[in-house]
């Protein structure tokens, strides 16, 4: 291990030696962004290399059956009491069953089960998945792989005569397919099992390749400390590998358990995965973090890093509705840069900072319409937001259909967006003036009432009507018109 560290840090000294001539003699080019990720890619590669090494050298130093830091063991107790007192019949039966099934082929000495992430974090947040019927608990398995373990389930369930309402087993799940893990499905649970792992990644894919680890790699390889904590099954206790994620809970704050810089660089979509929880759970971001997100070899790696898809879906996670926190969501998009790389630019138009934070404006003065629309329409009426003062500037100039289908929109959600931003261009000069008398209320027969309005613009008013977007149209030329200083009439919220 000394001869790996020492080699490591020879490597280092190298490539710092060789980067410092290539300086020295203007070999470098920095003005290209892939060349500067390149560089920092094979720097933080090698500093992982360290911090691994440190990681294993840890493990070597203490017994795994008491891998968490030291950390008051009243407090272990008070938050593993916590989970323990939340837990419903479902979970404790569920999880039962699971120690059965190891007991049964006698690996209960050789196989341990911790569930991970995102469900330690929410249970001490005292956050209930309940109110929206989806629940997805990842087990993190020692001793042998999730394919097998979950092998073994449907084995017991058969010899045990076992039935549940609805059982599915999935092996190798598409948000996973470059693990060895496998889900169940029960009665509306969703078990993912996945190996305890270490990752390995390539300068231009974030799909690492994995070896295995222990639990405290597997702590220190994931995004933030919040999520690098564990429930161990066996124990019932909670286990803080990190050293930091019970504090970091109590403290709402956000930070990486390794170099924020090679965290990111390693997977740039944790970038915005950072910006959600932040957003989420109101928790302050570490301000070396937020440096290395605001970082121009980040940002360019997310770029060629990750699919649009996944940025897309990163996104909506967020702007689907306003209660999700959209607008503080968009606003570390903005301040951050990243919103370049969720939207790239077309053509000869470069959209500016200054065009994002206009549209940030009209969010913020869209919120007080959030009543009037359905959760369903509130995703396309945010993003139809968000795209009017791009037209309103650059009109055709800019290809918003084209910038649209590149952010990986559906067809329909196109045809929506594009509809919704119309409606302005229709309503502000000829209608909004008309309607915005002192006592009127906009509905949809107002739009039909031949005396207020002239023979050219009812048709328009006809295509408005009778537009399932209408309702959407007429907010957001209500908010064009308050951005512009227009008095602003009612829209009735009974009218579907």
């Amino acid at each position: 291990m000394k001869k790996n560290l020492e080699r490591a840090r020879n490597i280092l000294l190298e490539q710092k030696k060789t980067i410092s001539q290539l300086q020295n003699q203007n070999q470098l080019l920095i003005s290209n962004q892939n060349d500067i990720v390149e560089v920092v890619v094979v720097l933080t590669k090698t500093t992982t290399i360290l911090n691994s090494n440190k990681i294993y050298n840890n493990n070597n130093n203490n017994n795994n059956s008491n891998h968490t830091k030291s950390k008051d063991d009243k407090v272990i107790v008070e938050v593993s009491n916590r989970i323990i007192s939340s837990l419903n019949d479902q979970e404790k039966r569920y999880f039962e069953l699971f120690k059965s099934v190891a007991k049964h082929n006698n690996l209960q000495d050789k196989v341990e089960l911790r569930v991970s992430g995102g469900w330690v974090r929410n249970k001490l947040l005292s956050i209930d998945s309940s109110s929206s019927g989806y629940f997805d608990i990842d087990i993190a398995i020692s001793g042998i792989t999730g394919r097998e373990f979950v092998d073994l389930i449907e084995h017991y369930r058969i010899e045990h005569g076992l039935s549940q309402k609805k059982y599915l087993v999935r092996r190798n799940p598409d948000k996973s397919k470059h693990l060895e893990t496998a889900s169940i499905v029960i009665d509306g649970y969703t078990f993912d099992f996945t190996g305890l792992r270490a990752e390995q990644y390539d300068t231009h894919t974030r799909i690492p390749q994995i070896v295995d680890g222990t639990p405290t790699t597997d702590a220190f390889r994931r995004d933030i400390t919040i999520n690098s904590l564990y429930f161990n099954l066996e124990t019932y206790r909670v286990e803080d590998f990190t050293g930091n994620g019970i504090d970091d809970l109590c403290n709402k704050y956000i930070r990486t358990p390794l170099s924020p810089h090679i965290t990111l660089i390693e997977d740039p979509l944790r970038a915005l995965r950072v910006l959600r929880f932040a957003t989420r759970f109101h928790f302050n971001i570490d301000p070396s973090l937020y440096r290395s997100i605001e970082s121009i070899e980040v940002r360019s790696a997310l770029g060629y890093k990750v699919s649009k898809e996944r940025i897309k879906n990163e996104f909506s996670l967020m702007m689907s509705s306003y209660d999700s926190g959209a607008i503080q969501y968009f606003r570390y998009l903005v301040d951050t840069n990243l919103v370049d790389v969720v939207f790239q630019s077309t053509g000869s138009i470069q959209i500016t900072k200054e065009d994002w934070l206009l549209s940030l404006n009209y969010l913020e003065h869209s919120l007080r319409f959030k009543h009037q629309l359905s959760k369903e329409m509130q995703e396309d009426f945010i993003l139809g937001v968000l795209m009017l003062p791009l037209k309103l500037k650059y009109h055709d100039a800019l290809n918003l259909e084209y910038l649209l289908e590149h952010f990986k929109s559906s067809k329909k959600q196109v045809r929506t967006v594009l509809s919704i931003i119309s409606s302005p261009e229709i309503l502000i000069n000829q209608v909004i003036k008309t309607l915005l008398l002192p006592s009127m209320t906009i509905t949809k027969e107002s739009l039909t009432q031949p005396h207020l309005f002239d023979q050219i613009t009812l048709p328009l008013l006809g295509w408005l009507r009778n537009n399932e977007c209408w309702q959407m149209g007429l907010s957001i030329s209500a908010v064009h018109s308050e951005i512009i200083n227009l008095p602003i009439a009612h829209v009735d919220k009974g009218m579907n």
